[in-house]
């Protein structure tokens, strides 16, 4: 857990208070962030603005926060929770300025409600449909295959609203890494059914990792040393353990809130987006409109070589013609 309590340093220490002369910060210790999450856990069927007033219900008007300040505190205590940047604007200036795209947490949602939306499902129209989609996903779609033949590279994200984020234009797989985090929040909902992230959606993603980009191969566990060595990623990715987090009877087959992601890696793998000068040239010039050109550059360069060939031959009748003419003595 030594990298979630990095990253929670560090977000609480980009928590920045709106200075209004008269109005208290939201949050003035990590003891008022903790009171905020126990609350958040404890009233999952309020909305936003419900819980804004219950957080701060026990402050005196002339101590109550600015309001985008008590939005700012809402926000980094499900962001705590989740690992979910969230903000009730989708494009909130502090988030911003941090270089990030939060999720937009409606006043008239519940924050369960909120993770759905950000962690929308796949519907099959039976189960032979999600199991044939499961197997082929789990036969081609591994991290040495992406590598390989689709050149893509993975980098690391703390965002698991961006697991499996494919950009296209950088050739990069985002990869929330943090499976330590994931493994506490299963084994936590063991014994308490108020779990902040979703048991299904918690075991998707880590079976993503350790069972579909890297499954329990030689050439895998080296691969994912070497991730985890480059991008100091967490280490506990390689431990494949899902008997400390399962409970009797619970499947771990099948992605349904993945299923997107990984279905557009599968379909890089079978049509790689061009990377390289070379290859986006020859996609440009790939056209119907340009098989003529191709045909008459190949009727040109058979002309010039025959041409030369032809040179070449003049060239051996003349010097067989100048050793007939005069010969070497003895």
């Amino acid at each position: 857990m030594r990298l979630f309590f990095d990253y929670y340093r560090k977000i609480t220490a980009d928590y920045v208070p709106d200075m209004v002369v008269g109005a208290p910060p939201a949050l003035q210790s990590h003891t008022d962030l903790m009171s905020i999450i126990r609350l958040l856990k404890d009233n999952s069927d309020k909305k936003r603005s419900e819980l804004t007033a219950i957080c701060f219900s026990n402050r005196s008007t002339d101590q109550m926060p600015m309001p985008t300040d008590q939005n700012r505190a809402l926000d980094l205590a499900l962001r705590v929770m989740t690992m979910v940047t969230c903000s009730l604007e989708a494009r909130s200036a502090d988030t911003l300025e941090a270089g990030l795209q939060p999720a937009p947490w409606a006043h008239d949602m519940t924050w369960p409600q909120f993770m759905s939306s950000v962690f929308p499902t796949t519907e099959y129209s039976g189960l032979e449909e999600g199991a044939a989609t499961f197997h082929q996903i789990n036969d081609r779609v591994t991290a040495r295959r992406l590598s390989k033949v689709a050149r893509l590279c993975f980098v690391p994200t703390n965002e698991l609203s961006n697991h499996l984020k494919l950009n296209q234009k950088d050739g990069t797989v985002e990869l929330f890494h943090h499976t330590s985090f994931l493994k506490e929040v299963l084994i936590a909902s063991q014994v308490d059914a108020k779990s902040y992230i979703s048991r299904r959606i918690a075991m998707e993603v880590l079976n993503s990792i350790q069972r579909t980009l890297f499954p329990s191969t030689a050439d895998a566990t080296i691969l994912l040393r070497s991730l985890i060595s480059k991008h100091n990623l967490d280490a506990d990715c390689l431990r494949y353990e899902p008997s400390t987090y399962q409970v009797a009877g619970e499947t771990s087959s099948g992605y349904r809130y993945l299923e997107q992601r990984l279905v557009e890696l599968y379909e890089e793998l079978d049509n790689p987006t061009p990377r390289g000068y070379l290859e986006k040239w020859l996609e440009r010039k790939s056209g119907a409109r340009y098989v003529m050109m191709v045909t008459l550059a190949g009727v040109a360069i058979a002309i010039i070589l025959g041409a030369l060939a032809l040179a070449v031959s003049i060239f051996q009748a003349w010097v067989g013609w100048q050793q007939w003419k005069h010969p070497v003595a003895g």
